[in-house]
């Protein structure tokens, strides 16, 4: 895969780094010359990731923590400065769905996807940003989804938190730009991770449909995520304040109807 350093030097936290898209990113930044923390609740994979991360020849710590849980986030913040002495980018990759009727979604369910994926986000960057306020730089990534500008059925925990990280997103990137720090977001459409292919392997997707309303015709790769990524990751963002880059094959522009 090309590389151009152009992290070199940078020490980059990365929630949900065991799996799927945050891992993926987790080895691109180190590619790019990045030290990597990378966060999640399995100890083994996060394990896994840092031990391949150290392959590729970069510095790694490996955290097992939380992000729902504020205790578990300071801790892991405090760890990577501890380790790295700054923490320069963050990439919130953590996240977590229910896919059921609306009127059947348990209350639980619901707390645990919004809990998940807009409050732990929250919560990581506002531990990280305050060094990064310190330091006068940073550069803060959500991960959202295309159905964070769009709707779908059974997915109301999923969309509602979604959304709200979108504008997340532009109340911390507006609040804290004056501070050096480009706070954006990455909204892919349908990716070929581990969560997708398993919810097609189960009937909760269809492929074929999925394959046919996508202008490019196929779901994502991961190194279709990689590039933005490190471009939101590196200086060539530094003019970026509260955006959100949508990575979906052309989904959320095609409104033809074929027949």
């Amino acid at each position: 895969m090309e590389t151009r350093i152009r992290l070199q030097g940078r020490v980059a936290l990365v929630t949900g780094g065991g799996r799927g898209i945050g891992k993926a990113v987790a080895l691109a930044y180190a590619r790019e010359g990045a030290d990597v923390i990378v966060a999640a609740r399995s100890r083994d994979e996060v394990t896994q990731t840092a031990q391949e991360i150290e392959a590729i020849g970069r510095s790694a710590l490996a955290v097992q923590a939380d992000v729902c849980q504020v205790d578990q986030v300071n801790a892991m913040v405090a760890a990577s400065l501890e380790r790295f002495g700054r923490v320069d980018i963050l990439f919130n990759a953590a996240g977590s769905r229910a896919v059921a009727p609306s009127e059947e979604l348990s209350y639980e369910d619901w707390q645990r996807v919004i809990n998940t994926n807009l409050t732990g986000s929250f919560l990581v960057s506002q531990a990280v940003a305050r060094s990064m306020i310190k330091a006068g730089y940073g550069k803060i990534i959500m991960v959202g989804s295309m159905q964070a500008h769009s709707g779908a059925p059974f997915r109301a925990a999923y969309i509602a938190s979604k959304t709200g990280l979108l504008g997340l997103t532009r109340g911390l990137g507006v609040e804290w730009a004056k501070y050096g720090i480009n706070v954006n977001m990455l909204s892919p459409g349908y990716f070929a991770t581990d969560i997708i292919l398993h919810q097609i392997q189960i009937g909760q997707l269809n492929l074929e449909a999925i394959e046919k309303r996508t202008p490019m015709g196929r779901l994502g790769r991961m190194e279709d995520l990689i590039g933005p990524a490190v471009f939101l990751a590196s200086s060539e963002s530094d003019f970026m304040c509260g955006q959100a880059m949508i990575i979906d094959g052309g989904w959320m522009a095609y409104g033809f109807i074929q027949m």
